[in-house]
């Protein structure tokens, strides 16, 4: 227990301290390989976004009803899922 409480303070002071090499880095893993970098970079923000992307458009279906057709268990829960979200706004 005690372990834990310890790596709770060192850990981030570890992160703190190494912060000042990661401009350093990234300008090392850029002048290796730049568009392999950028398309990293890219792919990155794109995988950021694609849960936000899921849930704006999960409901626009699930009020269709388009998914029912395709998987309907999946689709019993999601809907049971919108319909708790409806009932508590």
């Amino acid at each position: 227990m005690v372990e834990n409480l310890r790596n709770l303070t060192t850990k981030p002071r570890r992160l703190v301290a190494e912060l000042p090499f990661v401009p350093r880095t990234l300008a090392l893993v850029w002048d290796a390989a730049p568009y392999w970098t950028a398309l990293w970079l890219g792919l990155l923000i794109l995988q950021g976004l694609l849960p936000a992307a899921t849930e704006v458009a999960a409901p626009a279906h699930l009020e269709t009803g388009e998914l029912d057709a395709r998987v309907p268990y999946i689709c019993e829960v999601a809907n049971a899922r919108a319909a708790a979200v409806k009932s508590s706004r």
